[in-house]
């Protein structure tokens, strides 16, 4: 019989989170911006 293996990584999803907040913020893997009245929102 196989063995499960279990480890815990504190604060994981808090970190993964981060990361992908700060990637927004820098503007990644955004497709599209939508223009109202010459402001740009990048949604």
């Amino acid at each position: 019989m196989a063995q499960t293996l279990q480890m815990a990584i504190p604060n994981f999803g808090n970190n993964v989170l981060e990361c992908l907040n700060e990637q927004r913020l820098q503007g990644l893997y955004c497709d599209v911006s939508v223009v109202v009245k010459g402001h740009t929102f990048k949604v």
